[in-house]
C-alpha cells in the first residue's frame, strides 16, 4: 500500500472527478462564515437607526399601556406578539440575505454538486480505535485549532487596543447623558466588531487558499497508482497491443483481399505497393495495397499468383509510401507513373487482356 511519501505525483482527472462526485471538494467554510458575519454586519448599520426607533417605540407603547390599563394576560401577550412582528418585519429581509448566500457562497467556491455520499453513515467515524482518535490528530484538525488559537489572540489584541484607547472617555461617560452614554458605547462595540469582521475576512482567504492546496496534496498519487489507473482506464498494455495486432491483421487481410484487382505493382527494396487504374471510375490511379517487409513479400507473391506487372522504382516508392492507403495519386506523380503503366500495358496485352486505361491513355 502506497505511504504518504511515495504519493509525489499531481492527481489526475479522473481522480479529481471521483473525488468531487463523493463530496471530496475544497470548501472553505471559514469564508462562508466571513463573508456572512460581515454582510450581517453591514446590513445591521443600516438598519440599526430603524431598530432602535422601532423598538423605543414598542417600549413606549408598552408603558403607556401598563399605565393607563391594567396589566392582565391579554395585554401582555398583546405587547409579546406586537414585539415579535415588529422583529419579524426588521430581521426578515436580512434572515433572506443570509439564507441565500449561506448557499451562493459554496456554490460559488466548489460550483454545482449533487451527491450523498458524506452523508452516508460510517461506524469508523465513531469507532474510538479507528475514527475518533485518528481523527483528532490529523494535519486539518491542527490546522483548525492553529487558526482557532490565532483567532482568540488577535480578539483579545483587538480588544485591548479598542478599550487602551478610549478607557480614559470611559470613565468620563459617568457625567454624561445616557443617551450620550449609549451613542460612545454604540461606537466602541462598532469598531470592535469591524475590526473583527475584517481580521476574519483576512483569515479566510488564506483559508480559502490552504483548502484547495491541501486537496490536491490529499489526493496525490503514487507512481503505482498512476499507472493502475491507467490500465484500468486505457487498458492493460499487452492487452491493447494485442487487440491493435488483431486489428492491423485484420486490415491487412481486407486489403490484400482486394490485391487481384490490381494493375501494377511497384516495388523497392522491402516495400510493395498496389495501384489499380480504371478511368471510367477514377481520374487517377488508387493506391489500394502497400506494405514493407512481410506484406511487401505477400504482395509480390499474390501479384505473380495473380499475372500482376510488377516493376521496381526506388524514388517512386519512398514517395508512395508518403500516401495513405486508399488514395488517388497526386497530379505531382503523374509523370513518374506514366511509363510504368505503358510498360504494364504492353505486359497486359502480352496477356491478352486490355487494361481499362489503353484507350484513354
Amino acid at each position: 500500500m502506497p505511504t504518504s511519501q511515495n504519493k509525489t505525483e499531481p492527481p489526475t482527472t479522473r481522480r479529481l472527478r471521483q473525488a468531487r462526485e463523493q463530496g471530496n471538494v475544497p470548501l472553505s467554510s471559514q469564508l462562508t462564515s466571513a463573508i456572512l458575519l460581515i454582510v450581517v454586519f453591514i446590513l445591521l448599520t443600516y438598519q440599526l437607526q430603524t431598530i432602535s426607533q422601532t423598538y423605543q417605540s414598542i417600549t413606549l407603547d408598552t408603558f403607556k399601556t401598563a399605565l393607563t390599563q391594567s396589566l392582565n394576560n391579554d395585554s401582555i401577550l398583546t405587547s409579546i406578539v406586537t414585539a415579535a412582528a415588529a422583529a419579524l418585519d426588521l430581521l426578515l429581509p436580512v434572515i433572506s440575505i443570509i439564507f441565500v448566500l449561506a448557499i451562493l457562497i459554496p456554490f460559488l467556491q466548489v460550483g454545482p454538486i449533487f451527491t450523498a455520499t458524506p452523508l452516508k453513515p460510517k461506524l469508523s467515524r465513531i469507532n474510538p480505535f479507528t475514527g475518533l482518535i485518528r481523527n483528532l490528530f490529523t494535519s486539518n484538525t491542527l490546522v483548525t485549532l492553529l487558526v482557532t488559537l490565532l483567532k482568540i489572540i488577535a480578539l483579545a489584541a483587538i480588544l485591548f487596543f479598542i478599550v487602551r484607547d478610549n478607557l480614559t472617555n470611559a470613565v468620563l461617560l459617568i457625567t454624561h447623558p445616557t443617551p450620550f452614554i449609549l451613542q460612545s458605547v454604540g461606537r466602541i462595540i462598532y469598531t470592535f466588531i469591524l475590526h473583527t469582521a475584517l481580521l476574519f475576512l483576512a483569515l479566510a482567504f488564506i483559508d480559502f487558499f490552504y483548502q484547495r492546496h491541501k486537496h490536491r496534496k490529499d489526493l496525490r498519487m503514487s507512481p503505482e497508482e498512476r499507472k493502475r489507473e491507467y490500465r484500468e482506464h486505457e487498458g492493460d498494455p499487452l492487452a491493447k497491443a494485442e487487440r491493435k495486432r488483431i486489428y492491423e491483421q485484420f486490415a491487412v487481410s481486407n486489403m490484400l483481399a482486394d490485391l487481384p484487382s490490381a494493375h501494377i505493382i511497384i516495388t523497392a527494396p522491402s516495400l510493395a505497393f498496389a495501384l489499380r487504374f480504371d478511368p471510367e471510375s477514377e481520374s487517377a490511379p488508387r493506391l489500394i495495397a502497400k506494405g514493407p517487409a512481410l506484406i511487401a513479400q505477400r504482395i509480390n507473391q499474390l501479384a505473380r499468383q495473380h499475372d500482376i506487372p510488377s516493376t521496381r522504382d526506388t524514388t517512386l516508392a519512398d514517395q508512395l509510401n508518403q500516401l495513405p492507403l486508399d488514395t488517388q495519386i497526386p497530379e505531382h506523380l503523374y509523370e513518374s507513373l506514366a511509363s510504368h503503366l505503358r510498360w504494364a500495358e504492353l505486359m497486359h496485352r502480352a496477356q491478352g487482356v486490355t487494361p481499362p486505361w489503353a484507350d484513354n491513355f
